[in-house]
C-alpha cells in the first residue's frame, strides 16, 4: 500500500525512491506473471464497510492458532453447502454444539481462506449479512 500523494509525486518525478520502487514491483509480477495494480490509501478508505467487517473479524483469526476449529469449520462449510445462510443463522444453529466465540473463528479463517463468500463490501457482519460456499476449495495434500 502507498500513499496517494506519494504515488502522484513519483509520476512526476522518475527519479524518486518511491517511482523506483514502483518499477521495481511491476517488473517483478511482469516476471511472475502476476497482475500488478497499485493500492492507495484512498482505495483503501473508500470500501469503509469491507474495512469495517474485517476489523470485526480479524481478531478471531489470531485464537485459531490456539484452538483446534477444523470441526466447525466442517460443520459450517456442511450447512452452507445445502443453501446460503445468514450470518446470525449459522450462529444460532451451531449454538448448540460449539461456543459462540469458536463459530465466529471458523466462519472468519473460512471468509479469509475463500472457503466461504460473502458481500463483506456491501453488508456490515450481522443479521443480514449472507454467507455462501466460496470459490477455493481445501487443498488437496
Amino acid at each position: 500500500m502507498k500513499y496517494a500523494k506519494d504515488v502522484e509525486l513519483a509520476r512526476l518525478d522518475p527519479t524518486s525512491a518511491v517511482h523506483r520502487q514502483l518499477r521495481a514491483q511491476a517488473a517483478w509480477c511482469e516476471q511472475q506473471r502476476v497482475p500488478y495494480h497499485i493500492i492507495t490509501d484512498e482505495d483503501i478508505r473508500k470500501d469503509r464497510i469491507r474495512l469495517v467487517n474485517w476489523k470485526r473479524l480479524l481478531p478471531y483469526l489470531t485464537p485459531l492458532m490456539q484452538h483446534d476449529t477444523a470441526p466447525v469449520q466442517e460443520a459450517v462449510l456442511v450447512l452452507v453447502a445445502k443453501q446460503p445462510m445468514a450470518w446470525t443463522a449459522l450462529l444460532d444453529v451451531l449454538r448448540t454444539r460449539f461456543e459462540p466465540e469458536r463459530v465466529r473463528a471458523a466462519l472468519a479463517a473460512l471468509l479469509h481462506q475463500g472457503r466461504l463468500d460473502a458481500p463483506m463490501g456491501q453488508v456490515v457482519i450481522g443479521p443480514s449479512l449472507v454467507v455462501e460456499q466460496g470459490v477455493r476449495r481445501r487443498a488437496t495434500r
